[in-house]
């Protein structure tokens, strides 16, 4: 509750031309960078209710595809044990232009890596296969201990 409110005084003022959104200011994003609606989501990959929205914004970008962009924030909530690895998994798809995919893959595939008793990590090396990843570059980037999670 409290982040769709902060996302709507963020949009309030977004309308009223108070915060600048330059496409490289938000590079995890999709739709037109100069469309009339800027849709932040501040979301967790291990979060069940963030998983639930994912099919309202598919249907709303897919309604109106040249009015809105969708912004991707990471926000890796605490009592997610596996919630920051599955970031940086996202974002060494990221390095390799797959962001989407592997967001996408993470989130349908929620319910099978969340619960995993020990780190899921062959889980995200084989959404990175799946998503057609160079695996040793995927691998490397997922040990280091700081990934840019812009």
């Amino acid at each position: 509750m409290i982040g769709l409110l902060v996302a709507a005084v963020f949009l309030l003022r977004l309308a009223r031309g108070k915060i600048p959104l330059a496409a490289s200011d938000f590079p995890r994003s999709k739709g037109p960078a100069d469309a009339p609606i800027q849709v932040v989501e501040y979301s967790d990959f291990q979060c069940p209710a963030c998983r639930t929205v994912q099919a309202t914004l598919s249907e709303i970008m897919g309604q109106y595809p040249n009015k809105i962009r969708l912004i991707f924030q990471h926000y890796p909530l605490e009592g997610h044990p596996w919630s920051p690895l599955a970031h940086r998994a996202a974002e060494c798809a990221a390095g390799q232009n797959r962001f989407w995919i592997y967001h996408d893959r993470l989130y349908g595939d929620q319910s099978i890596w969340s619960k995993a008793p020990e780190a899921p990590i062959e889980a995200f090396l084989n959404y990175a296969r799946d998503g057609g990843l160079p695996l040793d570059e995927f691998a490397h980037c997922l040990g280091e201990d700081k990934v840019d999670q812009t």
